[in-house]
């Protein structure tokens, strides 16, 4: 397929995950250098990337979500490397070992999701892309 992302730079956030591992093989075998981001499971995501043979097409990035400053510090990483960030895949989300309904979860647990979630799918698009 051509999609149009041989040489273009793309960020995909939650990228150790089973979503964000797809997108980063998809995006890496349409030729994109791909950013790939975790933020508590960066070792298992190393590993992965290791065994893809995608070598300096591949950058990673740890960060917490949540933190606008860990963010703004991320992009910039990209940035420095690539000189540019051309896509920008919000994939990321909070995912606690604990299973629970909405209603059985507790204040905190659910401000992390949503500001997990709110942050990185309503800002990062448009940081720097627009």
């Amino acid at each position: 397929m051509r999609s149009g992302l041989e040489d273009k730079v793309a960020l995909i956030t939650g990228a150790s995950g089973g979503i964000g591992r797809a997108l980063a093989t998809f995006f890496a075998e349409e030729g994109a250098y791909v950013a790939l981001h975790a933020h508590s499971n960066l070792p298992a995501l190393e590993e992965w990337v290791d065994r893809q043979g995608w070598g300096e097409r591949a950058q990673l990035l740890q960060a917490d979500v949540r933190s606008p400053a860990q963010v703004e510090e991320m992009v910039e990483r990209v940035e420095a490397a690539w000189k540019r960030l051309d896509v920008c895949v919000a994939n990321s989300g909070v995912w606690p070992e604990a299973d629970l309904l909405l209603h059985e979860m507790d204040e905190e647990r659910i401000r992390d999701t949503l500001e997990a979630v709110s942050y990185t799918h309503l800002t990062l698009p448009t940081k720097r892309i627009v």
